[in-house]
């Protein structure tokens, strides 16, 4: 115990007499502290998620649903730079390849995010071989397009996201509650269904049939045209639209606009309400009741994009996106056209009224 004691004493002693060692020991304390910032620094920097956004195209319910992720990524602390934006003009090809380009980089994107179906078909595929976490949104079927299993559970697999609607039941019950007093009398209400061979129009009218099954009260009567994802010819889709409403005009009640990236132009509604003496009761945006039609009933964008920026940060932040289920926003959006209601000889319940809040036109 002595000589231990002795020897402490003696370092002691040995510092206090050399001052040249106190001057090396702080300097030594500085350059660990000084390289322990840059390196937390580079770490810092390494750490900065890459996000890839890939759009389907440019029309307004794609085009605002990225507005609104991209503010809430901001509100999440994300910068601007950290999300590269890949655009696939409509083309399922070019989706494909525009994902191969940017995952063979020196680093891989942390995330894809998908905006609309060919979209997330495209990232679904490059997730699968390449082991990339994807979150889509704006996508009306994923089950139908083959991207999960089921909705509002766990994927278990790389995939996760918001689901682009109103579940079908829910649209039937409303438009059939609304026209319950021009109901006609010993046969089923029938709705005219115009659509494209695009997948989320596809599983738009397979859904609604589905709902529609479950009573004897109303039936879809559809026509189909073709989405051509290269060439699109706005002249010839409305030519084909003309021709839809001719062959079904006599045969329906009313229309149901589809949930269809070619039902979303704005001369799709203008032409279909000009052509055809009968009302359009079910549009799916704000300017399809402008445009005349009785109500609109979609999931709210602004929702929808807020809670995909909050799956997204959260795979980012270690959640596994497997175990995020997939589901419907948790806002719908509703609105009325009175002046259409008043024509049709119809009312709108007051909680419908109530449901609609500032979206109700004259």
């Amino acid at each position: 115990m002595v000589a231990v004691k002795d020897r402490a004493s003696m370092g002691k002693g040995w510092m206090k007499q050399q001052p040249k060692f106190k001057i090396l020991f702080l300097l030594y304390i500085y350059i660990v502290v000084f390289f322990s910032t840059i390196t937390a620094t580079t770490c810092s920097a390494t750490a900065t998620p890459r996000i890839i956004l890939l759009e389907t195209f440019d029309i307004p319910v794609v085009l605002e649903h990225t507005k609104f992720f991209l503010e809430s990524m901001a509100k999440l602390g994300y910068e601007k730079e950290t999300i590269q934006i890949l655009k696939a003009q409509g083309d399922s090809k070019k989706a494909e390849l525009l994902l191969q380009e940017a995952i063979s980089g020196p680093k891989k994107p942390d995330i894809i995010v998908a905006n609309a179906t060919i979209a997330a078909k495209a990232a679904h595929a490059v997730s699968k071989t390449e082991k990339i976490p994807m979150v889509f949104f704006v996508v009306s079927d994923p089950v139908g397009a083959g991207i999960v299993a089921e909705l509002n559970v766990p994927s278990k697999e790389l995939v996760s996201g918001i689901v682009h609607g109103v579940p079908r039941e829910t649209k039937v019950e409303i438009i059939m509650r609304i026209l319950k007093p021009v109901k006609p009398k010993g046969r089923p209400v029938r709705f005219g269904y115009i659509h494209s061979d695009y997948p989320s129009a596809i599983g738009d009218l397979k859904m609604l049939k589905e709902a529609a099954q479950k009573s004897s009260d109303l039936e879809f009567v559809s026509y189909q045209i073709p989405y051509h994802e290269k060439h699109f010819d706005i002249q010839e889709t409305m030519h084909q639209l003309i021709q839809g409403i001719e062959k079904l005009d006599s045969q329906i009640d009313y229309w149901w606009i589809s949930q269809d990236p070619v039902a979303e132009l704005e001369e799709f509604v203008q032409t279909l309400a000009k052509k055809s003496t009968h009302p359009i009761v079910c549009g799916t945006n704000s300017d399809s009741i402008k445009d005349g039609a009785l109500v609109y009933i979609m999931a709210d964008s602004e929702t929808g994009a807020r809670e995909t920026a909050t799956i997204v940060d959260s795979v980012l932040k270690g959640t596994a996106v497997g175990e995020i289920p997939v589901h419907p926003p948790s806002k719908i959006d509703f609105g009325i056209n009175l002046s259409t209601a008043q024509r049709m000889g119809v009312a709108i319940p007051s909680d419908l009224i109530v449901l609609a809040g500032p979206n109700i036109y004259k």
